[in-house]
């Protein structure tokens, strides 16, 4: 399977909640970098290890619940792609919805992705989910 097939049902997974399908494309070793301007927000920073990015995403849905998480733009070159993609989600304590743009960065090693990199808008995050 090429990498963006990889990509195209690690999004579909992601975007009806299955994640553990989505999960079981990373490395138990995996990277993940949020990169954001407020060094405050607990969505943030680097951390290591397929656990460490299972607490993650459930933190992300403790506060979100997306409607729509649809790749605008799959880029692949090598053992490397790119993502950009369209969000939609609602807040789960106000009820306010949002829409935003993220870019993903990706190393795969023998199909598993094993470094994410991931930009969003952290001004948006802070404002909606104060996370």
């Amino acid at each position: 399977m090429s990498i963006r097939q990889t990509l195209e049902i690690m999004f579909d997974a992601y975007g009806r909640g299955d994640l553990e399908t989505t999960y079981s494309y990373f490395d138990e070793g995996v990277v993940h970098k949020a990169y954001e301007d407020n060094k405050s927000l607990a969505l943030g920073a680097n951390l290591i290890g397929l656990e460490a990015l299972r607490k993650r995403v459930d933190t992300i849905g403790g506060l979100i619940a997306f409607e729509s998480y649809v790749p605008q733009v799959i880029i692949t070159e090598g053992d490397r792609a790119a993502a950009i993609i369209k969000v939609s989600a609602v807040h789960h304590q106000t009820g306010q919805r949002f829409d935003t743009t993220i870019s993903h960065f990706y190393v795969f090693k023998d199909g598993k992705v094993t470094e994410l990199i991931e930009f969003f808008d952290s001004a948006l995050v802070q404002v909606i989910v104060g996370a």
